[in-house]
C-alpha cells in the first residue's frame, strides 16, 4: 500500500528529504531523508508534499458543493497554507510557501528569519506568550512554548491574555485579507487550536480580513472553520498518492 506524508518544510520532494522543519520542537530535522528511510521499511511507492497543501487538497475534495479556488490557512506554531486555484493545487518550490513571512510591518519586531515585522512574529504562540511576558516580567516564558500555554491563560480568564490575542487575530485576518485580494478565493478555511478553543479570536480574524476585502471580493467569499481539522491532511495525503499514479 502506497503512503503519503504530509509535513512542514521546506522539502525537497523530488530527493524525498525533509529539508529543515521551521517550526519544530525537536532538534535533529534537518536534511532528513525521509523518503528513503521509510522505504526501507516499507518498499511502496511514497508520496512527500507540504501538510498545509495536503490539508487544502482534503478539505477541497471533501467540499459540497464543490469550489474552484480555496485558501487554506493553518495557524500553530507556524502559519501553513495552501492554495487551490481554478481546481488546481498550486505547488511552490521546495514545498514550503512565505505566507507566515508575509511582511505586515517593516518595523515590526524581529522574527526568528532575521527580518522585521513577519506576520508570524505577531501569530505564533511564542511570539503571543513573548509579548505577555513583556508586560508582565514576572512570567516565565519557556522556550519551546506552545499554544497550549496560550489557551490555558484564557482559561483563566486572564485579561492582558486576551487583549494581546485579540491584537494577534487582528494581524492575521490582516494577512488573510492580502491572499485573498490576491487569489480571489472563493472559499478560505482557517485551522488552529485557537480557532476552535477560542470563539472570539476566530470572529475577531474574519471581521478583520473582512474589512479589509476589495470591495468587489465581499460578496464573492466565505469564510469558514476546517470540517476536517487534523484529518485534512491524511484525507488530502491520499488523494495525493492517487493523483500520482495519473501525472
Amino acid at each position: 500500500m502506497p503512503i503519503g506524508i504530509g509535513t512542514i518544510g521546506p522539502l525537497d520532494r523530488k530527493k524525498g528529504v525533509i529539508v529543515h522543519i521551521e517550526s519544530s520542537l525537536a532538534p535533529g530535522w534537518e536534511h532528513v531523508p525521509i523518503v528513503a528511510m521509510l522505504q526501507a521499511a516499507f518498499p511502496v511507492r511514497i508520496v512527500l508534499e507540504n501538510a498545509a497543501n495536503m490539508a487544502a487538497l482534503g478539505e477541497f475534495k471533501h467540499m459540497s458543493p464543490p469550489v474552484d479556488n480555496l485558501f487554506y490557512c493553518i495557524s500553530s506554531r507556524g502559519l501553513g497554507c495552501g492554495v487551490i486555484a481554478n481546481g488546481e493545487l498550486i505547488k511552490v518550490k521546495e514545498g514550503m510557501n512565505g505566507y507566515g513571512h508575509m511582511t505586515i510591518d517593516i518595523n515590526g519586531p524581529m522574527c526568528t528569519c532575521g527580518r522585521r515585522g513577519c506576520l508570524i512574529s505577531y501569530t505564533s504562540p511564542y511570539a503571543i506568550l513573548k509579548e505577555l511576558h513583556q508586560k508582565r516580567p514576572a512570567l516565565q516564558l519557556e522556550e519551546n512554548a506552545q499554544i497550549d500555554h496560550v489557551i490555558e491563560f484564557l482559561k483563566q480568564g486572564d485579561q492582558l491574555t486576551k487583549d494581546i490575542i485579540m491584537k494577534s487575530a487582528e494581524y492575521f485576518g490582516v494577512g488573510l485579507e492580502n491572499i485573498v485580494n490576491l487569489f480571489h478565493s472563493e472559499l478560505v478555511i482557517v485551522n488552529g487550536s485557537l480557532i476552535y478553543e477560542y470563539p472570539n479570536y476566530y470572529e475577531k480574524v474574519i471581521e478583520t480580513a473582512y474589512a479589509y476585502l476589495l470591495d468587489k471580493d465581499k460578496d464573492n467569499v466565505i469564510f469558514s472553520q476546517g470540517m476536517l481539522k487534523e484529518n485534512a491532511i491524511m484525507l488530502g495525503a491520499s488523494a495525493q498518492v492517487w493523483a500520482s499514479y495519473f501525472p
